[in-house]
């Protein structure tokens, strides 16, 4: 992952999100042999008392084997704290087991290879006690390295590795090393590091360094990478979220949206029948703003207007709704079906102290920004009363409750960054 992105997840992000950024940029650090800094970041975000993230546990997991086979003590880690042989047990059980649905060939384990022989080897794993027989049969997957996927590939190598490590074989040990890293840096890095660190006999070897290079680190950009993510982690618990591209006007900002767009999804204009390679439409007039806002009796955001003016909705994909022209847009209450209004005026306030709250008293005053019916919508929240700010509220299909953004410009910001990261997923200082 490049550091820009968890720099940027620290400023912008919700507070999950920039939580798993930190969690992971100090795992690349500890399997890099970098377990004191690490430690240091992770440290600087525990300080922030942000609850718990379940998305981090694997990670955890990883971070205990490693602080206990260092002697490092870690007083106010929020983890529940666990013997290594309870771990060891617990990974090889998550990365362990037969996870295919089709019947092994009838021939004897010997004269498996390729993907068979990493699917026996993978069922093996999880009794320590055949790790003569797995390492054999990793070996023979390894020999057809076409036939596996990336992540059985790492999945194998770190398997190997820890089997090669906790029978004495370093040198194997650190071959298999060599290999997982040569693949491991893929969109999914983060899975993969903890899967490798949770690796008992393998956590000696990481702490040694034995990855340092080939993950492009070396202990004075460590150093500087913690303190600049430390400071960036202060600044945020200081001023809140901030803006990533605030130097950027809304023409530049949506140029780049199209631009990232465009490249993950070459054929998203097409699906959605729109003319030319511009994902926006032109700007409203001030005209145009002026009666909307007389129609439904109050003043819209300055964001969302300066949004408008520069191109007056945008076009819909698998995972974001088309926004609406601001003719079109107004009131959920009154565009909604009702029986669908009333559903979602039931949903629970989750950010509520009071469990029994809906998100009702947002429900009626909120304007619909997007088209419906459609999986996806966009709420502007007009503010409840004199002072308060308006909120973005963002609702998918797969996604539980709403995603709630501080403004429209923030919305946005968000979907930029995740564009770019999903062409961004190494460590790069």
């Amino acid at each position: 992952m490049l550091k820009q992105t968890v720099l940027r997840a620290i400023q912008a992000g919700k507070e999950d999100e920039y939580q798993r950024a930190v969690t992971d940029a100090a795992l690349y650090l500890a399997v890099a042999g970098f377990l004191p800094d690490a430690t240091v970041l992770l440290q600087a975000l525990w300080q922030q008392g942000l609850p718990r993230s379940p998305h981090v546990g694997l990670q955890d997991r990883a971070f205990q084997v490693l602080w206990q086979t260092a002697g490092m003590s870690v007083p106010g880690a929020p983890l529940a704290w666990q013997s290594l042989d309870t771990l060891e047990q617990e990974h090889r059980r998550y990365v362990g087991g037969d996870r295919y649905a089709y019947p092994m060939p009838d021939v004897e384990w010997q004269e498996l290879s390729g993907k068979n022989a990493f699917r026996q080897a993978q069922t093996w794993f999880v009794n320590a006690e055949a790790d003569a027989e797995t390492l054999f049969l990793l070996k023979q997957a390894l020999l057809r390295p076409q036939e596996l996927s990336d992540y059985e590939y790492t999945d194998a190598t770190a398997m190997a590795a820890e089997a090669a490590a906790r029978s004495g074989d370093e040198a194997l040990a650190q071959q298999m090393l060599q290999q997982w890293v040569a693949r491991a840096l893929d969109p999914n890095w983060s899975l993969t590091f903890a899967k490798l660190a949770a690796g008992r006999h393998t956590a000696p070897l990481l702490l040694r360094g034995a990855l340092a290079a080939e993950l492009g680190l070396t202990p004075e950009q460590c150093r500087q990478d913690v303190a600049e993510l430390v400071e960036a982690l202060q600044t945020r618990e200081a001023r809140g979220v901030q803006p990533v591209f605030a130097h950027l006007s809304w023409s530049q900002l949506l140029t780049r949206l199209n631009e990232l767009a465009l490249a993950e999804e070459p054929e998203i204009l097409e699906w959605a029948n729109w003319e030319g390679s511009w994902l926006g439409r032109a700007g409203a007039s001030t005209t145009q703003i002026a009666a909307k806002e007389q129609a439904l009796g109050l003043t819209l955001p300055a964001d969302y207007k300066a949004f408008l003016l520069v191109s007056d909705g945008l076009v819909g994909s698998p995972t974001d709704p088309e926004l609406l022209p601001v003719a079109e847009m107004g009131f959920y209450r009154q565009l909604e079906d009702p029986e669908l209004y009333t559903i979602t005026a039931s949903y629970a306030d989750v950010e509520s102290d009071d469990e029994a709250a809906t998100i009702a008293p947002y429900v009626e005053r909120a304007l619909l920004a997007s088209r419906v019916p459609a999986e996806q919508m966009l709420w502007l929240i007009p503010p409840a009363k004199s002072g308060d700010d308006w909120q973005t509220w963002f609702f998918a299909a797969w996604v539980p409750g709403e995603e709630r953004y501080p403004s429209f410009r923030h919305y946005v910001e968000q979907r930029v960054q995740e564009l770019e990261h999903g062409a961004s997923y190494y460590w790069n200082g």
